[in-house]
């Protein structure tokens, strides 16, 4: 074997580790280096198989590799197409998602059929080994004083699993097709690699409980289901009766908790489920403007914005915002279109309908299975890295199993022009993914303590320097994250300083405030934070021309947010505020009310109570206030007070 292939072997097999590369980076689910990692690893794996393969002259076109590399390219065009640019390419800075990642699947599935053919088990036991590191890291997060450690570096504290990837709807996501490959891995092993394989199922199953998924255990007893009533016959005695008992145990555990503890919040929590519903009304709005293309890969907080739905006004003060569907199929519907969702479909229908054809056996129900779980899964869930690579093996070894390809006798030159094609393009691939990954990557190591446990003073803006001077494509989300945090830090000072901001701090804030105004097409969210470091600058700030200057910049913003989407009422409240302290009081009031005189809501009153007592008329502002507090209104952070 060429040491070129061995070479893609070897970094194909560390791309399976990935997830275990963690970094405290400003949030828990700052995962975007290790997702730039996967992707040079992948373009490097494939490049070197290329370059060491001998015999290019017959291609097995296999029929799911063939569907996944129609669907990533529909997806980068529809990104293109839609100008969605490097957010749509690329995903958020804290996402794992973006039609890049889409395209490095398809790169990673074919790696894998040029590098491990009839060679899966080992691929698939070092996966489930870093899995399972994975689900012992966060089943750790629970022990007193493991966990105490573990939460205060690494995890957001709370009462769901988080683990090295954060979200815990991205770890059900890497971990759920894992336990199938564990299962898979038992079956063909005898004596202590049973043992081994069956101890790190149960680990992934304990894992994926305490993740409180839905999805995930959706799919679990869907599909232990789907293998008792279609494979009755074909599984053997002691397999009915585990899968059986794990129906029973799931169902008996869902009962419990939603009867005697709070587990059920996290399961069938009633705001969680209205929302989404909301949600899912306003992507089926979207999808009847665009049916056949859609809005484009990627664009979904864009769709959201413009056709948001008042009804979320009545469940948090933040205004619950959504930047996906949390249905992975209903999201292709809206930015793929029927193109991009029949093409994703297909995916999983011709996987199991492959895979249940004669001659059925057990490695291929344990792979139908596993699709199927993992397909109910994205009903609940959405497209990150660290679960689509594992989908990726499972499609790999599916279309192997099944045999779902076709060969094809190239002659010597159209395979030499093919092969020396392919190598430049994927040479320019790695290229490009090594230099963007590297820059993002400098920029985060310029904040590596995290800038929330930043003090400002010079040590901290040195490192915010540092960290907004690196151009990458990720950098306005970097510039919203850091003003957010500025926001905060500004906020404490100015309780603790009686409203002034001292010089280092404010010039900080003054810089933070030019680079988000630099940047072209903001969305609302940007609009929004640009007008809350101007409106906090202005009123920190003694001098009167720089005050009235920040005011306008500020009113500004929040004028074009309100734009953006005028159903949703903090852009409308903050402007109105800024006119109260432009002294435009009739005008504050009457953009209050423009939203709907009918939804007056307890942050309604509040920000009415706030322009009231600007005004002066202080009786009026008590009535708002009190109306605001009995309604059980807790003010925004950054609220002017009363």
């Amino acid at each position: 074997m060429p040491w070129t292939i061995r070479c893609g072997r070897t970094l194909l097999t560390i791309v399976v580790f990935t997830p275990l590369l963690w970094i405290p980076w400003i949030f828990p689910s700052y995962v975007m280096p290790r997702t730039w990692l996967m992707f040079f690893l992948i373009d490097l794996a494939l490049l070197l198989a290329l370059a060491g393969a001998r015999r290019f002259e017959t291609i097995r076109l296999k029929i799911l590799p063939t569907i996944f590399i129609a669907f990533a390219g529909f997806m980068t065009l529809s990104t293109i197409w839609s100008g969605q640019t490097w957010r749509g390419l690329t995903g958020s800075i804290d996402r794992m998602d973006g039609a890049l990642l889409w395209l490095h699947a398809a790169l990673f599935l074919i790696a894998l059929i040029l590098l491990f053919v009839n060679d899966r088990e080992r691929l698939l036991g070092a996966t489930t080994i870093a899995a399972t590191l994975v689900a012992i890291i966060g089943l750790a997060q629970f022990l007193p004083k493991i966990g105490a450690a573990l939460n205060a570096s690494f995890f957001a504290p709370g009462d769901r699993l988080s683990s090295t990837i954060g979200n815990p709807v991205l770890v059900a996501g890497y971990l759920l097709p894992h336990l199938f490959f564990a299962a898979l891995l038992g079956r063909q092993t005898t004596g202590r690699k049973r043992i081994f394989w069956i101890i790190c199922a149960l680990l992934l199953l304990a894992a994926l409980y305490f993740s409180g998924t839905r999805g995930a255990w959706a799919g679990l007893i869907v599909t232990a289901v789907y293998l008792l009533t279609v494979n009755w016959l074909n599984i053997r005695r002691p397999i009915r009766i585990a899968l059986l008992g794990f129906i029973f145990l799931a169902l008996s555990v869902l009962a419990w908790n939603i009867l005697n503890t709070n587990k059920a919040e996290h399961l069938l929590q009633q705001t969680t489920v209205s929302t989404r519903l909301i949600n899912t009304t306003i992507a089926l709005n979207a999808l009847t403007a665009k049916p056949i293309l859609g809005w484009g890969h990627g664009s979904y907080e864009t769709v959201f914005d413009k056709l948001y739905d008042q009804r979320l006004l009545a469940f948090s003060v933040a205004e619950t915002v959504f930047d996906k569907t949390h249905n992975q199929f209903l999201e292709f519907l809206v930015t793929g279109g029927l193109i991009g969702f029949v093409l994703f479909l297909l995916l999983f229908v011709k996987s199991v309908t492959a895979l249940t054809k004669p001659p059925r056996h057990l490695d291929k129900q344990i792979f139908s299975a596993a699709i199927l779980a993992y397909g109910i899964f994205l009903l609940f869930g959405f497209e990150t890295t660290a679960g689509i690579i594992p989908f990726v093996l499972i499609l790999g070894v599916s279309d192997e199993l099944a045999g779902t390809w076709r060969t094809f006798t190239l002659k010597p030159r159209s395979a030499l022009a093919i092969k020396t094609l392919a190598l430049i393009l994927l040479f320019g691939l790695t290229v490009l993914t090594a230099v963007v990954g590297a820059r993002t990557l400098q920029a985060l190591l310029a904040l590596r303590p995290g800038i929330h446990k930043i003090a400002i003073d010079s040590t901290g803006q040195e490192k915010i320097n540092r960290a907004l001077a690196v151009r990458t494509p990720y950098r306005d989300d970097l510039v919203w994250k850091i003003a957010i945090f500025w926001l905060g830090k500004a906020r404490q000072l100015d309780r603790g300083t009686s409203g002034q901001l001292d010089n280092r701090t404010g010039a900080m804030g003054k810089q933070i405030l030019d680079e988000l105004m630099l940047i072209p097409n903001k969305n609302r969210r940007l609009y929004s934070v640009t007008g809350q470091v101007a409106q906090m600058l202005a009123a920190l700030t003694p001098e009167e021309t720089e005050t009235e200057r920040l005011l306008k910049i500020a009113g500004d913003n929040f004028h074009s947010a309100w734009l953006v989407n005028p159903n949703r009422q903090y852009a409308a409240y903050a402007l109105a505020v800024v006119m109260a302290q432009q002294k435009r009081f009739p005008e504050a009031l009457n953009t209050i009310l423009q939203v709907d005189p009918k939804l007056m809501y307890p942050d309604t009153h509040w920000f009415a109570g706030i322009v009231l007592k600007m005004a002066g008329e202080d009786k009026q502002a008590e009535k708002a206030f009190t109306a605001a507090r009995e309604a059980g209104f807790m003010p925004p952070p950054g609220a002017v007070a009363p």
